[in-house]
């Protein structure tokens, strides 16, 4: 989120005649904040976009965080070992509410090793997932590294992970996270999804040129 606050901070958004307010999406999934019309943007993350669009949901994904997949699949190494896509086989999986979508990435990533079988799913909704590890509630989640894997390494977590960027053959290496708007935007209001892309675009130039201003802005908003 570096680059939306670095935007806010550097007044790029007031530059571009935008008045724009950050905030949580809450326990409601962003994409149907946006399409709802509570938000005008926001980010989300490409298999779950997909998800939304195959129901039907009118959301357009506009421009892309990261340019390769930096999640992945994450046990606890002193009580899963997790090697190779086959030793996921009979985990219990903890999962965000995308069933289709998780089973379908799990059961490819088996299937590519050789293996056979399959995960047992579990519905851990907004919960964090490394506590119900600890408590042998899930034995594997799938997380984005630079929110939980770089929280485990904070907690002193060793974690056995097998990142989506290195198995392209199995699973296609998409955009993720990514900026959202809905269809209505697009159509009624151009030149405003237009302003906001280039604005925040110009928020993440910075943050990445000037990484250490960035957090600093950020802890700012965000003690």
């Amino acid at each position: 989120h570096l680059g939306l606050y670095v935007a806010q901070a550097k007044g790029y958004y007031a530059e571009a005649n935008l008045k724009v307010t950050i905030q949580p999406a809450g326990d409601v999934a962003v994409d149907q904040v946006v399409t709802s019309g509570t938000a005008q943007f926001g980010i989300s993350y490409q298999e779950g976009l997909t998800y939304s669009r195959a129901a039907g949901l009118p959301v357009v994904s506009i421009a892309a965080i990261i340019q390769h997949n930096t999640s992945g699949f994450v046990t606890l190494s002193a009580k899963k070992p997790l090697k190779r896509p086959a030793d996921l086989v009979g985990l219990r999986y903890g999962s965000y509410g995308s069933p289709i979508i998780e089973r379908a990435v799990l059961d490819a990533l088996i299937a590519c090793d050789g293996a056979s079988g399959t995960v047992e799913m579990r519905d851990i909704g907004f919960l964090e997932p490394f506590p119900l590890m600890e408590r042998d509630q899930i034995d594997v989640t799938w997380v984005f590294y630079a929110w939980d894997g770089i929280r485990a390494e904070q907690r002193g977590l060793a974690l056995d992970m097998l990142m989506l960027k290195d198995y392209a053959q199995c699973v296609p290496d998409y955009y993720t996270p990514i900026f959202i708007t809905s269809e209505r935007m697009i159509d009624e209001q151009p030149e405003v999804v237009r302003a906001f892309v280039q604005a925040t675009a110009r928020g993440y130039a910075d943050a990445i040129a000037n990484p250490s201003e960035a957090a600093r802005i950020l802890l700012e908003a965000h003690p």
